[in-house]
């Protein structure tokens, strides 16, 4: 790691484990009461993360960098910032309400404004959890829907959506974490009903999900021939989904130009010995003005 830090720069922002796992503004899903105080387990985490991740303290962390008229990278906090809190069920009451929120009212407001005013090419989102709608039932009975993801919020996410096809802002990508598992997805939310995978109509953005550079993945839980049937049967219900890999660790290269852009996965042989050889696990390319991946 501190060779990693050393040869590249890195843009940062925290997740929910640097402090309790599926943490959001007032708590997390596995800190309970007998745990002690949530805020001073919070302000430890930041302390922590202060001192070993580069980047400056600051009250807030959502923040944009300009790459000239090539790109701009609108950095989201999707976890201490204006998460609430998670929803158990979709059969939940509150689910589809209004009140919740992943970004939070002046965060959303502030994305927004970036969106719209940049005049950079490419708009790159640093997008910590899955945005776009997947349907994991045939994998995952048990959690058909990620209610951690963006999939747990879908009126903040509709509302942004809304945003971005009204306001006509075209080359929107989302690089999303999370869920240790390589994505690429043409962005669509009711899938089933407005999506067209022929044309990718429906689509109103690019979304590309790096896998872990060594964190557990479903390849430490099953087989590789069971994950890759996992992955063959989300792939066969969810269109919009172009690619997924849940076996292999690594890291994404997303290359920009002024007309396309090329996403590349590499992963690394085995995580056991080091030194292992990488790889190319797969690319795909989009140009400027679609949302297709090719």
């Amino acid at each position: 790691l501190r060779r990693a830090h050393q040869q590249h720069p890195f843009i940062t922002i925290w997740d929910d484990h640097e402090v309790a796992n599926n943490v959001y503004t007032e708590g997390a899903q596995n800190h309970q009461p007998e745990d002690g105080d949530f805020n001073k387990r919070k302000a430890a985490a930041k302390k922590a993360y202060y001192e070993w991740l580069p980047i400056r303290e600051s009250d807030i962390h959502y923040r944009s960098f300009s790459f000239g008229n090539l790109a701009d990278v609108i950095m989201l906090d999707e976890r201490l910032e204006g998460r609430t809190k998670p929803v158990d069920s979709l059969n939940d009451p509150s689910y589809k309400s209004e009140e919740r929120h992943m970004l939070g009212t002046t965060q959303l407001i502030w994305l927004k404004n970036n969106l719209q005013s940049s005049v950079a090419t490419w708009k790159i989102i640093g997008n910590q959890v899955i945005i776009s709608e997947i349907d994991l039932s045939p994998a995952y009975p048990n959690m058909p829907r990620n209610l951690d993801s963006w999939d747990g919020y879908p009126a903040e996410r509709q509302s942004l959506k809304n945003f971005i096809v009204n306001q006509k802002i075209s080359d929107v990508v989302f690089l999303t974490g999370d869920t240790h598992t390589s994505w690429a997805i043409e962005a669509a939310t009711d899938f089933e009903k407005t999506y067209d995978a022929k044309t990718s109509k429906g689509a109103f953005a690019i979304e590309l999900g790096t896998t872990s550079i060594s964190s557990a993945n479903d390849d430490e839980h099953h087989s590789s021939d069971t994950v890759m049937l996992m992955e063959q049967s989300i792939q066969k219900i969810n269109s919009h989904v172009k690619y997924i890999n849940a076996r292999d660790h690594g890291y994404l290269l997303l290359t920009l130009s002024s007309t396309k852009g090329k996403a590349e996965w590499f992963f690394v042989e085995t995580l056991r010995k080091q030194g292992s050889a990488e790889f190319l696990g797969k690319k795909f390319e989009f140009e400027k003005g679609t949302n297709r991946l090719k």
